[in-house]
C-alpha cells in the first residue's frame, strides 16, 4: 500500500450527476469523452462513493474488458452483487459495492456461470432481466447506480439488438430503481445506442459531455510532486503540456513522475522526451496487432492523409510495398479497412463518413513529421 494518492477528487461533478437522477428524474446518462481522460477513476472513486451517500448501491461493469460478450458480463455482475447482498444480509456494505469490477472479468465470469440458481434462465438475454430484478429486490429501498463503462461495445455485439432490448426491459420492469450511466470513448458507437431510431435505447438517456480536468488538477499534481521531490518543476508550462496531452491525467502524472526520476524541471523538455518514447512504442504496438503490410499502410494513410481509396493512395500502397509489388485493388483495401474496424483501430464519422484512427496517441505517432514505416 502506497501513501501517495494522485487521485484528484471531483465531488462536485459526482453530486451533479447524481442530482440528474434524484432531483431531475433522468432515466439514464450517456457520458462521452475521449479515452484516458479519467472516466473510470471518476466512476469508481467519485461517483460510486457519492451514490452510497445518496442511498444508491453502485455497480460497475468494465464493458471493454468483457467486449467479447458484454451482456454476459453485465448479467454475471448483477448476479454477483445480488448473491453477495443476500449472503451478507447487510445492505450498502462499502466493501461489496466497490468491488463490482471483480465480477465482470477473468475467472469470475466462469465461476458465476457454474454457480447456477434454481430458477435462473439459461439464455443470457433472459438472465439480464432475472438478475436485475433479483438485485433490485436485494437492495430493498435503495436505488442501483449501474455504471456501464465503455458501453459502446454493446452496439458491436453479435446479438446486440436483443441484449440491449433486454437491458432496457429490465430497467422498465423495475421503475425508478436503476440509475444507469453509460460511458463511451467512441462518439459514433455511443450515438448508435441512443440516437438511432431503430435502437432499443433510442432517446432513453440524456447525453452529457464529460468535462476535462483543468488547472485545478494540474496544480494538485504539482503540489504533490513538490512534497515528494526536491525538484522544483516549472509551473509555467504545466497547463499547456497537460492540454497538449489531451487532458489525460494518467499521462500527465506519468510525465511528472518521469521528470522527477530524470531530474528534468522544464516541461517542454520532459514532453519532448515522452513523445519520442511514445512514437517508438506505437511502432511496436502496430506490429503487435498482427496486421498485414497492407493493413498497416491503410492505417497510416487514414492517420495522415485521409482517403484510403484514391488512385494516389493505391499507387502509394504499391510503392511502399517494395520493388515489384502490385498495386492493391480497392476490394483489397476494403478488406483491410474491415480488419482495422473489427480490431477497433479505426472508426467512421457518422456525419462525414470519413475514417479516423480510434486512439489519438496512435494517430499522432502515425501522422507525425516522419510517418512510421509499414514494416516498423
Amino acid at each position: 500500500m502506497t501513501d501517495t494518492d494522485w487521485h484528484y477528487s471531483r465531488e462536485k461533478l459526482a453530486k451533479e450527476y447524481m442530482d440528474e437522477f434524484i432531483r431531475y428524474g433522468c432515466r439514464a446518462l450517456a457520458i462521452f469523452s475521449e479515452r484516458q481522460v479519467g472516466k473510470t477513476e471518476f466512476l469508481t472513486r467519485d461517483l460510486a462513493p457519492e451514490a452510497i451517500r445518496r442511498k444508491h448501491y453502485p455497480v460497475y461493469v468494465d464493458i471493454w474488458s468483457a467486449r467479447a460478450d458484454p451482456a454476459r458480463a453485465i448479467a454475471n455482475t448483477l448476479k454477483g452483487h445480488a448473491l453477495a447482498l443476500q449472503k451478507s444480509g447487510r445492505l450498502g456494505l462499502r466493501e461489496l459495492s466497490l468491488t463490482a469490477g471483480l465480477f465482470s472479468m477473468g475467472a469470475k465470469l466462469d465461476d458465476l456461470d457454474k454457480d447456477r440458481d434454481a430458477h435462473e434462465p439459461a439464455e443470457t438475454v433472459d438472465r439480464l432481466g432475472y438478475w436485475a430484478s433479483r438485485l433490485a429486490k436485494a437492495t430493498r429501498r435503495r436505488g442501483v447506480l449501474l455504471m456501464l463503462d465503455e458501453a459502446q461495445s454493446l452496439a458491436a455485439s453479435r446479438n446486440a439488438l436483443n441484449e440491449i432490448s433486454a437491458l432496457r426491459a429490465a430497467f422498465q420492469m423495475n421503475p425508478g430503481k436503476f440509475a444507469p450511466v453509460f460511458t463511451g470513448s467512441s462518439r459514433v458507437r455511443l450515438e448508435q445506442l441512443f440516437n438511432d431510431s431503430n435502437a432499443p435505447l433510442f432517446k432513453y438517456g440524456d447525453e452529457v459531455e464529460f468535462p476535462s480536468l483543468d488547472a485545478g488538477f494540474v496544480n494538485y499534481v504539482l503540489s504533490l510532486a513538490r512534497k515528494l521531490s526536491n525538484l522544483r518543476l516549472d509551473p509555467k508550462g504545466a497547463l499547456a503540456v497537460f492540454e497538449a496531452l489531451g487532458h489525460r491525467p494518467g499521462e500527465f502524472i506519468g510525465l511528472v513522475r518521469s521528470m522527477m526520476r530524470a531530474g528534468i524541471s522544464n516541461f517542454a523538455a520532459g514532453l519532448a522526451k515522452k513523445l519520442l518514447a511514445d512514437q517508438e512504442r506505437a511502432r511496436v504496438a502496430v506490429q503487435m496487432y498482427g496486421l498485414t503490410e497492407l493493413e498497416r499502410l491503410v492505417l497510416r494513410r487514414i492517420a495522415g492523409w485521409g482517403d484510403p481509396f484514391s488512385a494516389e493512395a493505391l499507387d502509394w500502397y504499391g510503392t511502399q510495398s517494395g520493388p515489384g509489388a502490385r498495386t492493391p485493388t480497392k476490394s483489397a483495401v476494403q478488406w483491410a479497412l474491415r480488419t482495422l474496424r473489427n480490431r477497433l483501430l479505426i472508426e467512421s464519422d457518422s456525419q462525414t463518413g470519413r475514417f479516423r484512427v480510434g486512439d489519438e496517441r496512435l494517430e499522432h505517432a502515425l501522422s507525425g513529421p516522419e510517418p512510421l514505416k509499414a514494416d516498423g
